[in-house]
């Protein structure tokens, strides 16, 4: 025999049936009714709570779905209110970006930190608790290297809240822009290479210097001119420097020793 008593919510949304079996042909019990009138809040529990993790569980795996469409790294970051850091989800993209499985930085961030250079870090955990005082958004470039040594250029973007005990939550994604940093490197190179060219056909001697009186900039004649050695100008670096080294060559001293 079989006896089945429906359960529901308290807003009378059926969410299961309580079953009982029997190996004779004969009705509940009295005992029976009883230990089933007090399973029967228990079963309640347990169904709502199965379906808050079924929904949950849907909307974590269409949120990775989507995340693992988006180029780049989709994370979620927490400061709490001691200091400490550490990401609370990271998607697939970390293990491609970064060379690291987006588990090993859940469990521990300084898998990702490692990847920046140690100045790189300690400006980024100030400037990390700063935005996250202030609560002002984080748009920040950086250079990585991957475990196997490849250099990366990244440009992270994310906007904070606060909880109530303190804790701010940070959204946002990293997205990889090496291909477009090194075409901007290629063609600071080429500028300059040209500026350089420039300078160098010039038919006399060419100097710059800065508002410290420091030589930023010369061509290839600037040494002749002052019938010093290369190396001079660019060890001397100062207007006035290099004039006391051409004045000691000319006295037949050793410029080294006004250099120094």
């Amino acid at each position: 025999a079989c006896w089945a008593q429906p359960f529901h919510s308290p807003g009378g949304e059926l969410l299961g049936v309580l079953t009982l079996y029997f190996t004779t042909a004969r009705p509940p019990g009295a005992g029976e009714r009883e230990a089933v009138a007090q399973l029967l809040p228990i079963a309640i529990v347990a169904a709502e709570q199965r379906r808050s993790a079924l929904a949950l569980r849907s909307g974590e795996e269409r949120f990775a779905s989507l995340a693992a469409t988006i180029p780049g790294v989709v994370y979620q970051r927490v400061v709490r209110p001691d200091g400490d850091i550490r990401y609370t989800y990271i998607s697939e993209g970390a293990r491609e970006l970064f060379g690291v499985a987006p588990e090993e930085i859940v469990a521990n961030p300084q898998a990702l930190f490692s990847r920046h250079s140690d100045a790189y870090r300690a400006s980024f955990r100030q400037r990390l608790l700063a935005a996250s005082r202030e609560l002002t958004p984080w748009d920040v470039e950086a250079t990585l290297v991957t475990p196997s040594g490849k250099t990366k250029y990244t440009h992270a973007i994310a906007r904070p809240h606060r909880e109530p005990d303190g804790t701010v939550v940070w959204n946002g994604v990293i997205l990889e822009t090496t291909r477009l940093k090194e075409a901007e490197l290629t063609a600071s190179a080429a500028q300059a290479r040209t500026r350089q060219e420039v300078v160098d056909s010039l038919p006399l001697g060419f100097a710059m210097f800065d508002a410290s009186d420091r030589l930023v900039a010369w061509n290839s004649k600037l040494p002749g001119y002052f019938s010093l050695p290369d190396p001079i100008v660019v060890a001397t670096a100062s207007y006035e420097a290099i004039a006391r080294a051409e004045i000691e060559e000319e006295e037949g001293r050793d410029p080294a020793t006004v250099a120094g």
